[in-house]
């Protein structure tokens, strides 16, 4: 079984917040996270040498 990663940012993975605040056509139906997905922020999950 792959893991399942998310990378949005931790408030939206936590359900805090369902859309970024200059984005909110972006937002989600419901917050939250799969409850098997682990969260890797974008931030961190991109490589700056590529």
């Amino acid at each position: 079984k792959k893991p399942l990663v998310d990378v949005r940012s931790p408030k939206e993975y936590s359900g805090e917040l369902t859309h970024m605040p200059n984005y909110p056509q972006e937002g989600a139906t419901r917050g939250g996270h799969i409850p098997t997905a682990v969260s890797i922020p974008w931030a961190q999950a991109v490589n700056e040498a590529d």
